[in-house]
């Protein structure tokens, strides 16, 4: 398997790094695949727009869903 360095799912499959182990999780819980060459747009913007409750990653998953756009917090 070839390791894609644009795809948050490959990049933190076996990483030692918390942020990219949080972005691989919400990438494939957003409907990412490791098999994508680079980051799917529409998966980057279904993230921003996590409204999940019950996800114990959502309040560091990086993007604050109170300002427009879901800006990086």
């Amino acid at each position: 398997m070839t390791k894609c360095v644009h795809n948050p799912l490959a990049k933190g499959i076996n990483s030692s790094s918390l942020r990219e182990s949080i972005n691989a999780h919400c990438y494939m819980c957003m409907g990412g695949d490791i098999g994508d060459l680079n980051t799917k747009t529409g998966v980057v913007s279904d993230i921003r727009g996590c409204q999940s409750n019950i996800c114990p990653l959502h309040s560091v998953r990086g993007f604050d869903g109170s300002k427009p756009g879901g800006k990086r917090s």
